[in-house]
């Protein structure tokens, strides 16, 4: 999950434990902990692989392309990264790239990120989980 999505994921249902506090609905903070550590969210800033790390995300605008190369900067500071992308006809496709050629160089100890499409999301994620 990207990291700025991650942050909004966590807010929202913490806001949400907070106001059913105020109604005198409480929730165990272990319970709390556990929940958010163990949410998944498929297909954003999903890992795949870790040798190498291959990442899938289902940015698939101007503004998840910008959320998801920031969040590959702050995660991958200096790190070489391959990206795998699909880009619908009907996007902005000339932005997205702007947002993450920045980013772009090949090398064996890099990062593999496949985004752009949730179509694509969806055929590399069926792929991956077919493979293994």
């Amino acid at each position: 999950m990207c990291y700025a999505a991650l942050l909004a994921a966590m807010y929202l249902p913490l806001t949400a434990l907070e106001a059913l506090g105020e109604k005198d609905w409480r929730v165990p903070e272990e319970a709390v902990r556990r929940g958010l550590a163990e949410v998944r969210w498929p297909g954003r800033f999903e890992v795949l692989g870790r040798a190498p790390v291959f990442l899938l995300d289902g940015a698939h605008n101007a503004h998840g392309m910008r959320a998801a190369a920031e969040s590959l900067r702050i995660l991958f500071p200096g790190r070489k990264l391959t990206f795998l992308l699909g880009i619908l006809a009907d996007k902005d496709a000339g932005e997205m790239l702007d947002l993450l050629a920045p980013l772009a160089e090949t090398g064996r100890d890099g990062v593999i990120c496949a985004l752009g499409s949730l179509y694509l999301c969806g055929e590399v994620r069926s792929a991956w989980f077919k493979m293994r």
